[in-house]
């Protein structure tokens, strides 16, 4: 069965005649309300980004959609705190969360899911990316070769899954070692 995915915009939106780059649906200090005169907002600049994906979430829920892919701005906001956020305002959209297996620990991040799935009654959802730049990668402190990416993918995955599937757990390959870990969360 095919699922419907809307895309959030979580990362800077530079639109503007400017060109001055901000995060849709905040306002700088002076800068007038977006409506036209005559029309107030009584939240003024309280109205913040936040509320923005938030607006955006819950009209994909309205509108029938089945999940929310949160995409992954390396020079933006956590794709799992923004989820943890938006569960919080949805009922039953699909939080699929981008991140990358540089991530850190393949443990912790099973761990937090584990969490976020109780807590989102089941619609937490992982899409593992790579970044194909290899400064890009280097600025985010991840020094695994090109052609390493996709095999510690494949460890990560397998990493994740064995922790929250088994207790206790086991593992060692290129990237990984876990000894004795595993969740008791689940």
């Amino acid at each position: 069965m095919a699922e419907f995915i809307w895309q959030l915009p979580n990362n800077r939106d530079t639109r503007y005649g400017d060109a001055t780059p901000r995060k849709r649906g905040e306002r700088l200090d002076g800068d007038s309300a977006p409506f036209r005169p005559g029309v107030s907002d009584p939240r003024g600049n309280a109205f913040n980004y936040l509320d923005y994906l938030h607006q955006i979430a819950r009209a994909a829920e309205l509108s029938g959609f089945d999940g929310i892919r949160i995409s992954n701005d390396l020079d933006g906001d956590e794709p799992w705190i923004i989820a943890g956020y938006l569960a919080r305002s949805t009922r039953r959209l699909r939080l699929l969360t981008e991140f990358t297996a540089d991530r850190g620990s393949a443990v912790y991040a099973a761990k937090n899911a584990v969490s976020y799935q109780r807590f989102s009654e089941g619609r937490f959802a992982w899409q593992i990316s790579r970044v194909d730049d290899p400064l890009r990668r280097r600025q985010q402190g991840d020094t695994v070769a090109q052609a390493d990416q996709l095999p510690r993918i494949d460890e990560f995955l397998s990493v994740a899954r064995g922790v929250i599937e088994q207790n206790p757990f086991s593992f060692k390959g290129r990237f990984f070692e876990v000894l004795d870990g595993g969740s008791k969360a689940h």
